[in-house]
């Protein structure tokens, strides 16, 4: 037995059980033995993916070993013993799980591995247990070196900050959002794109008052942003420099997160107050750069009035006759008018 019932009645159990934590008293910690098997299984399969040749076809200790672990993972973090495994998310599963992601060569280890990491933050933490994991997924997304990882990391963040919205500490509210934000300046364009979708679910979801409160400095944030990034100016014959690269991301950072402060409120009408405001400016500064820039202010104005059809009677009461006409520049004049 690994534990035993030490409680003089049911009231006595009933009660240590609910002064504890809102799950109750934690039934299983992982013993030493426990502990330094998981750690040395975790180390082997990491010695075996330094010596699988990159490309490599044919099946390996590594990709054989790892399925047999994915497996084991599986069934565990499925039954009542999987909170015992916390401790073991940050610093020896993550960045196994996504490493094994990036086997293209074998799809089964692939999906495994995908399955139990979206497994991850679904576990019952219990309070200041999500700190070292939520630290973990924001240090990955900014250093891997993988973008297909950085992107994985944003999809448990916004899992984890769903199920622990009313939970999570402050701090690592923050962070959460620092992170998201930061990573729209991602080199790798469907990094953006991702973090730009990220944000605007946990903006969507978020209480009124946090709400409210990471919607003041972004919105200031991403619009000065884009005021001091203009489009360089390209130079025939020349290739583009790396700072006008730079600069570029920068730009497209801030139009991706001025469109996620809009697409986190896709159906409220009236639109809030700050809407119109953030429209124009993407409308009459950005709509008609090049590239990825451009392509992003249309879809976004686009999204807008696709969902403001059956509602714009009321909603365009709250444009002022400029603002409309921004917006009639870049879409159907028919419709904004």
């Amino acid at each position: 037995m690994r534990y035993f019932e030490a409680f003089r009645d049911v009231d006595t159990l009933l009660e240590a059980n609910k002064s504890a934590s809102s799950i109750g008293i934690k039934p299983y910690e992982p013993t030493e033995d426990f502990s330094s098997t998981i750690r040395d299984v975790f180390k082997r399969l990491e010695v075996w993916r330094g010596q699988r040749a990159q490309g490599e076809q044919t099946p390996t200790s590594y990709t054989n070993g790892s399925k047999t672990v994915l497996l084991w993972l599986d069934s565990t973090l499925q039954s009542y013993e999987c909170t015992q495994l916390i401790g073991f998310f940050p610093n020896v599963f993550m960045e196994q799980l996504l490493h094994m992601m990036d086997v293209k060569e074998d799809p089964e280890l692939q999906r495994l591995a995908y399955h139990v990491y979206r497994h991850l933050p679904n576990i019952p933490f219990r309070a200041g247990e999500d700190g070292e994991f939520i630290s973990a997924l924001i240090r990955i997304g900014k250093v891997s070196g993988s973008w297909h990882q950085r992107l994985r990391t944003l999809i448990n963040m916004q899992v984890i900050y769903f199920r622990r919205i009313f939970l999570i500490r402050p701090a690592e509210q923050q962070a959460l959002f620092t992170a998201v934000a930061e990573m729209l300046e991602d080199p790798q364009l469907e990094v953006r794109l991702g973090a730009s979708t990220t944000l605007a679910g946990m903006i969507r979801c978020s209480p009124i008052v946090l709400r409210n409160n990471i919607l003041s400095s972004l919105r200031i944030k991403f619009t000065q942003a884009l005021k001091k990034n203009p489009m360089p100016k390209k130079v025939q014959g020349v290739s583009t420099p790396v700072n006008s690269n730079a600069q570029i991301i920068r730009r497209h950072a801030a139009v991706l997160g001025l469109g996620a402060l809009v697409n986190a409120f896709p159906y409220a009408t009236p639109p809030p107050e700050w809407m119109p405001e953030v429209l124009a400016t993407l409308a009459s500064r950005a709509a008609n750069d090049a590239g990825a820039i451009g392509k992003t202010v249309k879809s976004v104005l686009a999204d807008f009035k696709k969902t403001r059809q059956d509602t714009w009677v009321t909603d365009q009461k709250y444009f002022t006759p400029e603002k409309l006409e921004d917006l009639e520049g870049v879409l159907w004049k028919s419709y904004f008018a």
